[in-house]
């Protein structure tokens, strides 16, 4: 069962926009990657150095153990960084300088009230990221480096421990190694918006981009491809309908316009062979396609000539001669081809033909009442013409017969010799047929008989028998 058509259009047009969307949607998808990587690192990267400067920075203030000034330092600096948060978080997550629980713990650690207390703030303690707070502030501690969202923002954010060093020991005891927690926040929603307004717009150059070079492309196989090969497909199909005038319109210099003219050339080639039709018989071309060598087979051979063609011609015009004897032998030609037979040539005035198969005689038989009934009206004219007819059946012999430059496939034989013979001597308006075709035909066949005639070529008599009918009801 075939299957279901789909337009070369269609398959081309797909295969084009699946091209274009898995390459540029592919080069589209890598270039929003790397710009969000890039945007992520820079991040970080900036913040990591932010955090180092203000670890550094408390590291060295706090020397002089003055937290006043570092938290005045903290706020300064909180206040030139837009979009960013500085934090200084004690080991508990709470924020340091805001009350005096540091100053309690350095002056029990001196053994002496070295800092007065002061005057507390308002507690403030930032929403806290409990996993990553606590590996900062764990027993190997590590810078933690991470972003997310939160009511509605985009939070970059890195957690830096505050190491307490042996220079630290006086002060904080060395029972920890951590003291607190620099934790440096950037709102980077800006730059996520910008990135992802970037990345909408790279999806939207990549619809028009797909949809402008699809039509480009489209447009262009439609004109190289898709139009010359309907032309062609056009051309074969009025072939296909006997229609030989057709002709695919030149084209491109390529594989398809090779591919038109390869077309016209076999239209021009199969026109060719329709015509020589007329001319060779089908026989002949059929041995063209296959084994030429000869072969012997059984066939009935059938002569027709026309009676008084000679004195006719010699008292017409040559175009009235030709009009004539066309339209004798398609007359004939016709009945022929109905019962079955293979014109194998015409011979000036002279049809030969062929019947093949076992009732080859039945059909030559009736083919040549056929032709002298109809051309019985032609003997009341005042040029009557009439045809005599010679009918054999036997083997022969069929082969390619000729020269290298020239040949033809025809059949050979004592069996066609004598129904060519028997052609000869039929009289205008009778079929003479041979005692071996006589034998062949039906019992309610009428043939009076036989009668003894010499054949050229033949030392003894031959039996004939003039065919009437065959009792066909």
């Amino acid at each position: 069962m075939r299957s279901r058509f789909v337009p070369i259009t269609r398959k081309v047009n797909l295969i084009i926009i699946g091209t274009l969307v898995v390459g540029i949607g592919a080069l589209t998808g890598f270039l929003a990657g790397r710009l969000t990587v890039t945007i992520q690192n820079d991040t970080e990267t900036a913040l990591a150095d932010e955090a180092t400067i203000v670890y550094e920075s408390i590291r060295v203030l706090m020397l002089s153990g003055s937290a006043l000034t570092t938290q005045q330092f903290l706020d300064n600096l909180d206040a030139r960084m837009s979009g960013t948060d500085i934090w200084i978080l004690r080991r508990d997550g709470e924020s340091a300088f805001t009350d005096n629980e540091t100053i309690r713990n350095v002056n029990a650690v001196l053994g002496e009230e070295v800092f007065a207390p002061r005057v507390p703030v308002v507690p403030a303690r930032p929403e806290i990221e409990q996993e990553r707070f606590a590996l900062a502030v764990s027993q190997m501690p590590a810078p933690q480096q991470f972003t997310g969202e939160r009511g509605g923002r985009w939070i970059a954010q890195i957690y830096r421990p505050l190491l307490n060093t042996p220079i630290c020991f006086s002060c904080h005891s060395d029972d920890h190694l951590v003291r607190g927690v620099v934790d440096v926040r950037a709102d980077i929603t800006s730059a996520i918006r910008e990135r992802n307004g970037a990345i909408a717009a790279g999806a939207a150059a990549f619809v028009i981009i797909t949809f402008g070079v699809g039509l480009i492309i489209s447009q262009f196989m439609h004109r190289s491809v898709i139009r010359p090969i309907r032309l062609i497909r056009d051309v074969c199909l009025a072939v296909t309908d006997g229609d030989f005038s057709q002709r695919v319109t030149p084209g491109s210099n390529d594989e398809v316009g090779s591919l038109g003219d390869t077309v016209n050339t076999m239209a021009r080639g199969l026109h060719e062979r329709f015509e020589l039709r007329k001319y060779v018989s089908s026989a002949t071309l059929t041995n063209i396609l296959n084994d030429q060598t000869g072969q012997q087979a059984m066939l009935t051979m059938f002569f027709s000539d026309i009676r008084g063609f000679t004195s006719f011609s010699e008292r017409h015009t040559p175009s009235d001669v030709v009009l004539q004897l066309n339209d004798l032998l398609s007359r004939q030609s016709q009945i022929i081809a109905e019962c079955g037979g293979d014109i194998d040539k015409y011979v000036g005035d002279e049809i030969v033909a062929i019947f093949t198969g076992d009732d080859g005689p039945v059909r030559a038989a009736r083919a040549a009442l056929r032709i002298q009934d109809q051309l019985a009206g032609f003997a009341q004219r005042e040029d009557p013409l009439r045809v005599g007819i010679g009918i054999n059946c036997g083997d022969v012999i069929l082969g390619m017969v000729g020269s290298q430059q020239r040949a033809d496939f025809t059949v050979i034989g004592d069996t066609v010799n004598i129904a060519s013979r028997l052609c000869d001597v039929a009289p205008p308006g009778e079929i003479i047929v041979s005692e071996a075709l006589r034998k062949r035909l039906p019992k309610t066949a009428d043939t009076t008989g036989p009668y003894g005639v010499a054949l050229k070529g033949k030392s003894a008599r031959q039996r004939v028998y003039k065919l009437v009918s065959l009792g066909e009801q």
